[in-house]
């Protein structure tokens, strides 16, 4: 994500939470899954709740060193380039 001016970074600093903060929630909330902010992170996720779509989804998207397997299927986890958002499939 772009941000062009120092208002929208400043308050863009105060929605993220620090280290300290995220530290805290997974110390209070143990079994709680953990959620990436795509765009902040410029992290690309596949959401697969199909397993039998796996497959030809990972031959579409490419290899990742990070899938991640859920309770109805996978998540494809790419680096985004550029800042660039994929089109919605």
């Amino acid at each position: 994500m772009e941000v062009s001016s120092t208002l929208g970074r400043g308050l863009l600093a105060a929605l993220v939470p620090g280290r300290s903060t995220v530290t805290k929630w997974a110390e209070e909330h143990a079994s709680a899954n953990i959620g990436i902010l795509c765009g902040l992170s410029q992290v690309i996720v596949v959401d697969i709740d199909d397993a039998a779509l796996f497959r030809p989804m990972l031959k579409r998207f490419g290899d990742t060193p990070l899938i991640v397997a859920t309770r109805r299927g996978y998540q494809l986890c790419y680096r985004a380039r550029g800042g660039e958002q994929p089109a919605d499939y």
